[in-house]
């Protein structure tokens, strides 16, 4: 996979040219080693799999649309519990920038297992006094920058499938919280933005964005799995879905396929630790039974993601 990337980037090839651009324009780091074009390339290796192996493009897609609430759990969390929690966990951007240079799935075991050892350090609150939803403006500025900031970066490195548009893409959580900010700032000129909602009451706002991350979810997942079940390619679910050991791997295959297995390794730990990590959020134990019985149910059939959106959606809303 390393040798196929730092093929696409030589400045001798000329495949090179889709890749090697002026990112920055900045020579120095355009043209670093390691640079943008390394990490470009990553993506296009995915985007451009030849037709005859269309399953690492897909895997690309699903990804973005069923691991959505495992964006939206930090970005909430951080605004819901502000000045409540350990104060590293009060940065979201810095996280999501870090599943960027790092991957999701070492970056958020780390998030969960830092918020649970840290559970109620923040503010010294009583556990019933924890849960603090912001003002109402601050979710709809939240929305906004996640509509806005990550949803059409989303979908312009997939179907634009031009180099740039994946490098602006790899900025998304700047983008969200640049576009929060400036939502607030318009917003402030003629509202109260501060204005506290009851413990008690959630926002309409976020009811719409809970909802909306819980039918993204479910539906990427029927669109690229349900079809395949119905079809009975059980054969090819398995392959875009179940991560293999890197041993199980001909060396010899395709680099889009060890790029998308490496991507199925990152969506299922960043998964399992976020679902995981939530049901430390039960209030006893009969909800943990609950929820293992949901996940059980709904991994299957709406996917990993939609179950996470599913347990928020139980725990907020209803």
């Amino acid at each position: 996979m390393g040798d196929a990337i730092d093929l696409l980037c030589r400045a001798d090839n000329p495949a090179s040219q889709k890749y090697h651009r002026a990112y920055t324009s900045i020579p120095t780091i355009d043209n670093a080693d390691p640079g943008p074009c390394v990490v470009v390339a990553f993506f296009h290796l995915l985007l451009d799999v030849p037709q005859a192996s269309p399953l690492p493009n897909r895997f690309l897609g699903y990804l973005l649309g069923n691991g959505l609430p495992f964006v939206l759990v930090p970005m909430v969390e951080a605004y819901r519990y502000k000045g409540k929690q350990h104060w590293l966990l009060s940065w979201p951007t810095f996280w999501l920038l870090m599943t960027q240079v790092a991957t999701m799935g070492f970056v958020l075991p780390v998030y969960f297992l830092l918020a649970l050892m840290t559970r109620g350090q923040g503010g010294g609150c009583s556990e019933d006094d924890k849960y603090t939803v912001s003002g109402e403006k601050k979710v709809e500025a939240l929305t906004f920058g996640l509509a806005i900031g990550a949803g059409l970066p989303s979908l312009a490195m997939i179907y634009l499938n031009d180099a740039f548009a994946t490098w602006i893409w790899q900025f998304y959580p700047i983008l969200v919280v640049s576009l929060r900010y400036v939502y607030l700032h318009f917003r402030s000129k003629n509202t109260n933005t501060n204005s506290a909602i009851s413990q008690h009451k959630t926002p309409k706002i976020l009811r719409v964005l809970y909802l909306t991350c819980f039918l993204v979810a479910s539906l990427t997942h029927g669109f690229f799995v349900w079809p395949l079940i119905r079809r009975g390619k059980f054969r090819s679910m398995y392959d875009l879905l179940v991560p293999l050991p890197v041993s199980a791997l001909d060396t010899m295959v395709h680099p889009s396929i060890l790029v998308h297995n490496f991507l199925k390794w990152d969506y299922a730990l960043s998964a399992a630790s976020t679902l995981i990590a939530m049901l430390w959020s039960a209030g006893s134990v009969e909800q943990v039974g609950y929820m293992i019985l949901w996940y059980a149910l709904a991994i299957p059939v709406l996917g990993p993601g939609a179950a996470c959106m599913g347990v928020l959606v139980w725990q907020n809303l209803m």
